[in-house]
This record gives C-alpha cells, sequence and structure tokens, in this order.
C-alpha cells in the first residue's frame, strides 16, 4: 500500500477549519492523519457513485457520429427495405454483423451508405444518415 503523500486540492476554508481542529496552525502530521482518516470513513460507508459507477454507453460509432445501442438502420435495395439494429457495440443485420457500408451495399451495387442509409435513434424519428452526419447533432 502506498502511504506517500501527494498533493490534493482541499478549499482553503476547509483547510483552515481541518488546522484549527487539530490544533495545529498549519497543515503538519495531525492535520495529515485526520484528513486520511476522514477520508478513509468515508469510503468505508456505502456510496453507489462509487460502488455501481453508471454504466459506459455502448453503441456504433460510425466516423462522425454515434449510434447509440438500439438505433435502427433502413436500406431499401432494388425496392426492398432492409433492417438492421445497433446491439452492444454492432450492428447486426438478420444476425449477421455488418458495417454500414456492407448494410448499404448488399446486393453487390456499390453506393454512398451515408446517402442510403436512414436511422431511428432510441426516442426519435427516422433521418437520413447525411443529414444526422451534417447537422453534428452526434
Amino acid at each position: 500500500m502506498y502511504d506517500r503523500p501527494i498533493v490534493c486540492h482541499l478549499s482553503c476554508d476547509l483547510l483552515i477549519k481541518l488546522c484549527d481542529a487539530t490544533g495545529e496552525g498549519c497543515f503538519g502530521d495531525k492535520s495529515y492523519r485526520a484528513l486520511c482518516d476522514a477520508v478513509r470513513d468515508w469510503l468505508a460507508h456505502d456510496h453507489p457513485a462509487i460502488d455501481h459507477p453508471p454504466r459506459a454507453k455502448t453503441g456504433y460509432q460510425w466516423k462522425q457520429i454515434f449510434l447509440p445501442e438500439g438505433t435502427e438502420l433502413r436500406a431499401t435495395i432494388k425496392g426492398i427495405a432492409r433492417y438492421a439494429t445497433v446491439e452492444g457495440n454492432r450492428i447486426l443485420c438478420n444476425g449477421q454483423a455488418l458495417s454500414p457500408s456492407q448494410f448499404a451495399n448488399a446486393d453487390r451495387v456499390v453506393r454512398n451508405a451515408w446517402r442510403v442509409i436512414w436511422l431511428r435513434l432510441p426516442g426519435e424519428d427516422w433521418e437520413r444518415a447525411a443529414n444526422l452526419r451534417d447537422s453534428h447533432r452526434y
């Protein structure tokens, strides 16, 4: 265990109160021990922010935009709409992981994925991928 002091920022009024409470005129050994004890005591209690940090947001990063988990993708190919969903950090279509380009060009015709893919982010309406990218909302 490391028991070497490090620089720790503390508001001036708190430092003065700490030094007064320990009877020291400035930050010394007693103040150091009191501060360490106070932090140890605080950590010993149940603190949800420490014990249960918020889960990292999962999704798929598509160049400039982030597609959160649950985002739906739609591309119409030869008059037939195909759908995919962002699950975890992958785009899945019929159980197969695809890149946006692979999804847009499933019929082996080269298309610009930004122009042919429509996205529906969780809680939002369908929007063309290029419009979402250009709006810089995500």
